[in-house]
């Protein structure tokens, strides 16, 4: 009898130290999963914070080259309008009715030209329309105003099924693509260009060709270096890769690849 009660006490203490040790295990797997847990989402959380800070550095990257931007649109093309209207208008001679009109109606013609830059300009900075609408309808209103300067056509075409992408997102691509066009405008000599959007199931395909002069990319021009770096730069923010053929002589080609997945 003695003997069995100390079998019983053995295999309750045996009992009970394996079920110590079996809830002290899973205590500890979900002690070790909770931490994982955490710092999964910590790690996720860290990981929005820097990309929200990067878009952050890169807006405000985008309003000082949007602001130099201005400067040199109304120092150029601007202030020259107005300081033309402003001297044919002082150097008006009355007792010379016919030449003092035909200052007058030049004078007309320069305001209007100046309300005209003035109002393109509005349109090229708005990045509301990328609200309001979307990328490809904020894009069409690009290419229109750049070819009603007549200096370059711009061929536009869109495949695909559209992804409409978040806002910030959008209004990136927007500027690497308007940038990539004025480039092509001052330094590529081009009479056409092709900005061709792909929307692939996974990933949005841009495509930017011209029939310029174009440069050789081992050579790292300098005035379009910056440019081409600080494009390489956002579509890195957005997940992306871009590339860049050109040949002297044979224009350029610009492509780069933004996925879904990333933004």
């Amino acid at each position: 009898m003695q003997q069995l009660t100390e079998q019983t006490v053995i295999f309750v203490i045996s009992s009970v130290i394996l079920i110590t040790i079996l809830m002290s295990f899973f205590v500890t797997i979900i002690f070790l999963y909770r931490k994982r847990q955490q710092q999964f989402e910590q790690n996720l959380f860290q990981t929005k914070l820097d990309y929200e800070k990067s878009i952050l550095l890169t807006q405000v990257e985008i309003q000082e080259q949007t602001f130099q931007h201005i400067s040199k649109e109304i120092h150029d093309n601007i202030n020259l309008s107005l300081t033309l209207t402003k001297l044919n208008l002082h150097t008006l001679d009355w007792t010379q009715q016919e030449k003092a009109e035909q200052k007058i109606k030049n004078s007309i013609d320069l305001l209007s030209t100046s309300i005209a830059q003035l109002n393109d300009l509005s349109k090229s900075l708005d990045t509301d329309t990328i609200t309001r609408h979307s990328l490809l309808m904020a894009l069409e209103e690009e290419r229109q105003r750049i070819n009603k300067t007549d200096c370059i056509y711009i061929n536009y075409e869109v495949l695909g099924t559209p992804v409409y992408m978040n806002n910030q997102a959008e209004i990136v691509i927007f500027r690497i693509i308007q940038e990539s066009l004025n480039n092509i405008i001052k330094h590529a000599r081009a009479k056409t260009a092709d900005l061709l959007l792909n929307y692939h199931p996974d990933y949005l395909e841009v495509t930017i060709s011209d029939d310029g002069k174009g440069f050789d990319p081992s050579q790292q021009p300098k005035f379009g270096h910056a440019g081409l770096r600080n494009m390489e730069n956002r579509v890195k923010l957005l997940g992306g890769s871009m590339q860049i053929q050109s040949e002297t002589g044979k224009g350029s080609r610009l492509n780069f690849i933004i996925p879904f997945e990333k933004l």
